[in-house]
């Protein structure tokens, strides 16, 4: 029996019709066995048995192969055969400006301001380190969300447009304008199935998978990731890779959801490519990638009856989840229109039309550089 027999689905109906053709061709008298009889519900009895069986040969075939595992199967497979950890949901991290009015210096401690999502006031964040403003000043403070994975995503904005407002009640306290938020969920099938595949090139001198695998599985303690060491992986989500074999250099740049990677992340995973990854002779040359802000303003129209509530919400979470994973230097040098206003249409199935007026058109890209979500000003109108 092949594997690609194993991972087919199998039905009882299917079971008791091959073995009666079997018994049939044994000479079994099977065509003149009572209908509903003792014999015929027999074999439909093992029939079922047997299908049971099948049933988990296959849930077991189809875990056994990166190709066809899933869910918790992959994971363990990821794991365990290519060493390979399934990254887990992050806290969405990012930057305000506070200003103070109240008279008074401002000073907090760590985590003891509170703010909240305006589109979606269950998710809050916390200020991640101590805050102090003089009177009639302002600062840019660090802040996280209290919930993980990309529910806290927030896209840039500022004044009334802010995306992000205060819930501790302190007077004269205002925000002038929060940078964007970003955070991940956890790595999804497909992601884990393709960063797995990759795993075997790290043996293999001169292959750009290597880099990628090794990139994109490091600790923040210049580790290897592995399964449940109870380590933070870097925040680093993409990686491009380039060679010039014939002066044995390597180009690698690293980005991370929001853009360039933390500093102190970025140089410890350029340690860990030289060390482990770099033939010897070779030469890597790093690049954080930079990020290109991309103020988008959109005309929605929205099949006729349909009700605009929550669309401006489902639109902005749809943006926010998408550019973060955008690839380095574009699709072939460009974030186009095109694939702005098809990502809006994914939005929300009653969205017919969706026309990008801002940016005028293509975004060019750099090598170097990754698409991050500025402003989103949207106009919404339904069909007459």
């Amino acid at each position: 029996m092949t594997w690609v027999v194993l991972i087919a689905t199998v039905t009882s109906a299917e079971l008791q019709a091959a073995m009666l053709a079997a018994m049939s061709a044994a000479g079994l008298p099977t065509s003149s066995w009572t209908k509903d009889g003792f014999w015929q519900n027999l074999v439909q009895w093992i029939a079922g048995l047997l299908r049971l069986a099948y049933a988990i040969l296959r849930d077991i075939a189809l875990g056994s192969f990166l190709s066809t595992a899933t869910g918790q199967g992959l994971t363990e497979l990821a794991e365990g055969t290519y060493g390979t950890p399934r990254r887990t949901k992050t806290f969405a991290t990012g930057s305000l400006i506070l200003r103070n009015e109240s008279g008074l210096p401002l000073d907090e401690v760590a985590e003891s301001i509170s703010f909240e999502l305006k589109a979606d006031t269950t998710v809050t964040y916390r200020n991640t380190g101590a805050v102090f403003i003089t009177n009639n000043d302002q600062t840019e403070i660090e802040i996280t969300c209290d919930v993980a994975g990309t529910v806290g995503n927030a896209a840039a904005g500022s004044g009334a447009g802010a995306t992000v407002a205060l819930v501790s009640a302190l007077p004269g306290v205002s925000i002038v304008s929060n940078g964007a938020i970003i955070g991940q969920d956890e790595q999804e099938d497909e992601p884990l199935r393709v960063l797995a595949s990759k795993q075997a090139a790290v043996a293999s001198a001169g292959h750009g998978n290597k880099y990628e695998w090794l990139a994109l599985n490091v600790n923040t303690d210049g580790t290897i990731a592995e399964a449940n060491d109870g380590k933070t992986r870097t925040n680093i989500n993409r990686a491009k890779i380039v060679f010039e074999d014939d002066q044995g250099r390597v180009f690698v740049t690293l980005a991370s959801p929001s853009g360039s990677v933390d500093s102190a992340e970025y140089v410890t995973t350029v340690t860990v490519l030289e060390q482990s990854g770099l033939a010897n002779p070779g030469i890597l040359i790093d690049v954080n990638a930079a990020p290109v802000t991309v103020n988008v303003v959109a005309d929605v129209v929205m099949r006729k009856g349909s009700s605009t509530d929550g669309v401006e919400d489902e639109i902005a979470a749809q943006l926010e989840a998408y550019f973060p994973d955008t690839s380095i230097g574009g699709d072939d040098g460009f974030l186009t229109l095109e694939e702005l206003e098809l990502e809006i249409g994914r939005a929300n199935r009653r969205i017919v039309e969706a026309t990008v007026t801002t940016p005028a058109g293509d975004v060019a890209l750099a090598d170097n550089q990754v698409a991050a979500l500025g402003t989103l000003t949207l106009n919404i109108t339904v069909q007459a």
